[in-house]
Protein backbone atom coordinates (compact mmCIF):
# COMPACT_ATOMS: atom_id res chain seq x y z
CA UNK A 1 0.00 0.00 0.00
CA UNK A 2 1.22 3.12 -0.89
CA UNK A 3 -0.05 6.68 0.60
CA UNK A 4 0.57 9.27 -2.28
CA UNK A 5 0.38 13.23 -2.38
CA UNK A 6 -2.57 14.44 -4.59
CA UNK A 7 -0.57 16.88 -6.00
CA UNK A 8 1.95 15.68 -7.24
CA UNK A 9 1.58 11.57 -7.13
CA UNK A 10 4.81 11.41 -4.85
CA UNK A 11 4.98 8.62 -2.21
CA UNK A 12 4.25 9.58 0.91
CA UNK A 13 4.51 6.39 2.51
CA UNK A 14 4.45 2.64 2.11
CA UNK A 15 3.12 -0.47 3.76
CA UNK A 16 4.40 -4.07 3.39
CA UNK A 17 2.29 -6.36 1.00
CA UNK A 18 -1.08 -7.00 2.67
CA UNK A 19 -2.33 -10.06 2.09
CA UNK A 20 -6.07 -11.21 0.48
CA UNK A 21 -8.46 -9.10 -1.13
CA UNK A 22 -9.09 -5.80 0.56
CA UNK A 23 -12.30 -5.03 0.87
CA UNK A 24 -12.68 -2.03 2.53
CA UNK A 25 -9.67 1.29 3.19
CA UNK A 26 -10.11 4.39 5.39
CA UNK A 27 -8.03 7.03 6.33
CA UNK A 28 -8.29 9.51 8.93
CA UNK A 29 -8.10 13.50 8.60
CA UNK A 30 -4.69 13.90 9.47
CA UNK A 31 -3.39 11.64 7.06
CA UNK A 32 -1.59 9.69 9.55
CA UNK A 33 -4.02 6.11 10.22
CA UNK A 34 -5.03 3.78 7.82
CA UNK A 35 -7.36 1.07 8.04
CA UNK A 36 -7.72 -1.67 5.89
CA UNK A 37 -10.26 -4.76 6.34
CA UNK A 38 -9.24 -8.08 3.89
CA UNK A 39 -11.04 -11.01 3.22
CA UNK A 40 -10.80 -13.86 5.32
CA UNK A 41 -9.68 -11.52 8.72
CA UNK A 42 -11.60 -11.41 11.24
CA UNK A 43 -10.56 -7.48 12.37
CA UNK A 44 -9.00 -4.43 10.63
CA UNK A 45 -5.21 -4.09 10.30
CA UNK A 46 -4.63 -0.37 11.43
CA UNK A 47 -1.62 1.39 9.98
CA UNK A 48 0.30 4.26 11.37
CA UNK A 49 2.42 6.76 9.39
CA UNK A 50 6.22 6.91 10.52
CA UNK A 51 7.89 9.13 8.21
CA UNK A 52 8.11 7.20 4.88
CA UNK A 53 6.47 4.00 6.42
CA UNK A 54 3.08 2.88 7.46
CA UNK A 55 3.82 0.57 10.10
CA UNK A 56 0.82 -1.49 11.59
CA UNK A 57 -0.23 -0.07 14.72
CA UNK A 58 -2.46 -2.88 15.70
CA UNK A 59 -4.81 -5.00 15.09
CA UNK A 60 -8.52 -5.09 15.81
CA UNK A 61 -9.84 -8.56 16.01
CA UNK A 62 -13.46 -9.19 16.52
CA UNK A 63 -15.60 -12.44 16.11
CA UNK A 64 -16.34 -11.92 12.38
CA UNK A 65 -15.40 -10.48 9.38
CA UNK A 66 -15.58 -6.44 9.02
CA UNK A 67 -16.31 -5.82 5.18
CA UNK A 68 -16.41 -1.94 5.52
CA UNK A 69 -15.08 0.45 7.93
CA UNK A 70 -14.51 4.58 8.16
CA UNK A 71 -13.02 6.82 9.97
CA UNK A 72 -14.91 10.00 11.56
CA UNK A 73 -13.43 13.71 11.82
CA UNK A 74 -12.53 12.77 15.54
CA UNK A 75 -10.65 9.18 14.81
CA UNK A 76 -13.76 7.13 15.88
CA UNK A 77 -14.37 4.24 13.65
CA UNK A 78 -17.68 2.59 11.74
CA UNK A 79 -17.11 -0.74 11.23
CA UNK A 80 -19.64 -2.83 9.40
CA UNK A 81 -19.86 -6.79 9.86
CA UNK A 82 -20.58 -10.16 8.14
CA UNK A 83 -22.86 -11.28 11.29
CA UNK A 84 -23.62 -8.56 13.71
CA UNK A 85 -24.06 -5.79 11.30
CA UNK A 86 -22.99 -2.19 12.44
CA UNK A 87 -20.57 -1.20 15.27
CA UNK A 88 -18.64 2.11 16.80
CA UNK A 89 -15.32 2.00 18.46
CA UNK A 90 -14.69 5.66 20.22
CA UNK A 91 -11.53 6.66 19.41
CA UNK A 92 -9.94 6.67 23.04
CA UNK A 93 -11.44 2.91 22.98
CA UNK A 94 -8.91 1.95 20.70
CA UNK A 95 -6.61 0.25 22.70
CA UNK A 96 -7.86 -2.80 20.95
CA UNK A 97 -8.89 -4.96 24.22
CA UNK A 98 -12.20 -2.84 23.82
CA UNK A 99 -15.57 -4.14 22.30
CA UNK A 100 -17.13 -1.66 19.78
CA UNK A 101 -20.80 -0.39 20.50
CA UNK A 102 -22.94 -2.09 18.56
CA UNK A 103 -26.05 -0.10 17.01
CA UNK A 104 -28.91 -2.70 16.42
CA UNK A 105 -31.24 -2.63 13.44
CA UNK A 106 -29.50 -4.30 10.13
CA UNK A 107 -30.24 -7.69 9.96
CA UNK A 108 -27.21 -9.26 8.90
CA UNK A 109 -24.22 -7.59 7.26
CA UNK A 110 -23.41 -4.41 6.89
CA UNK A 111 -22.05 -3.52 3.98
CA UNK A 112 -20.53 -0.40 3.69
CA UNK A 113 -20.62 2.77 5.95
CA UNK A 114 -19.76 6.46 6.04
CA UNK A 115 -19.75 9.42 8.23
CA UNK A 116 -21.37 12.49 7.55
CA UNK A 117 -18.74 15.49 6.90
CA UNK A 118 -19.15 16.40 10.56
CA UNK A 119 -19.31 13.35 12.18
CA UNK A 120 -22.96 13.76 13.86
CA UNK A 121 -24.46 11.08 11.12
CA UNK A 122 -23.49 7.97 10.13
CA UNK A 123 -24.59 6.14 6.88
CA UNK A 124 -24.78 2.12 6.39
CA UNK A 125 -25.69 0.01 3.47
CA UNK A 126 -26.75 -3.40 4.66
CA UNK A 127 -27.96 -6.65 3.29
CA UNK A 128 -31.54 -6.36 4.48
CA UNK A 129 -31.80 -4.32 1.75
CA UNK A 130 -31.85 -0.88 4.11
CA UNK A 131 -29.83 1.99 4.57
CA UNK A 132 -29.98 3.62 7.89
CA UNK A 133 -29.05 6.91 8.54
CA UNK A 134 -27.90 7.36 12.61
CA UNK A 135 -27.43 9.57 15.17
CA UNK A 136 -23.97 9.04 16.02
CA UNK A 137 -23.76 11.01 19.59
CA UNK A 138 -27.05 8.88 20.88
CA UNK A 139 -26.57 5.34 18.96
CA UNK A 140 -29.76 5.56 17.31
CA UNK A 141 -31.61 5.53 14.16
CA UNK A 142 -32.89 9.41 12.56
CA UNK A 143 -33.95 6.99 9.20
CA UNK A 144 -34.70 4.05 7.88
CA UNK A 145 -34.54 4.16 3.89
CA UNK A 146 -36.74 1.19 2.42
CA UNK A 147 -36.46 0.41 -1.97
CA UNK A 148 -33.73 -1.42 -2.66
CA UNK A 149 -34.66 -5.25 -4.24
CA UNK A 150 -31.28 -6.36 -3.35
CA UNK A 151 -28.60 -5.71 -0.65
CA UNK A 152 -27.78 -2.12 -0.65
CA UNK A 153 -23.58 -2.02 -1.15
CA UNK A 154 -22.58 1.23 -1.01
CA UNK A 155 -23.53 4.98 0.90
CA UNK A 156 -22.70 7.70 0.94
CA UNK A 157 -23.46 11.47 2.75
CA UNK A 158 -23.61 14.15 0.58
CA UNK A 159 -21.95 17.00 2.55
CA UNK A 160 -24.24 20.02 3.85
CA UNK A 161 -27.25 18.44 2.54
CA UNK A 162 -29.79 16.31 3.72
CA UNK A 163 -28.94 13.52 0.97
CA UNK A 164 -27.65 10.13 1.04
CA UNK A 165 -26.73 8.26 -2.69
CA UNK A 166 -27.06 4.41 -2.42
CA UNK A 167 -25.60 1.24 -4.42
CA UNK A 168 -27.86 -1.66 -4.83
CA UNK A 169 -26.43 -3.66 -7.98
CA UNK A 170 -27.01 -1.82 -10.79
CA UNK A 171 -29.38 0.81 -9.03
CA UNK A 172 -28.60 4.12 -7.70
CA UNK A 173 -30.98 5.78 -5.26
CA UNK A 174 -30.75 9.49 -3.85
CA UNK A 175 -32.78 9.98 -0.69
CA UNK A 176 -33.55 13.25 0.92
CA UNK A 177 -33.21 12.55 4.72
CA UNK A 178 -34.60 15.66 6.71
CA UNK A 179 -36.44 14.27 10.17
CA UNK A 180 -39.48 12.89 9.69
CA UNK A 181 -38.74 12.77 5.57
CA UNK A 182 -37.31 10.05 3.79
CA UNK A 183 -38.17 10.01 -0.26
CA UNK A 184 -36.32 8.58 -2.99
CA UNK A 185 -35.84 9.84 -6.56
Amino acid sequence: IALRSLASGEVLARSKPIEGQVRSISIDNDGEHVAITRSGYLGAIMLERHGESLLPQAMLALANDIVSIAFDTEGDIALGTVTTGLAIMAKEDRDYDSEPTPLTGHIGAVHAVAFSRDSRLLASAGGDQTVRVWGVEEHTPVSVLRGHDSPADRVLLAGRLPIVISASGDTIKVWETRPGLATVA
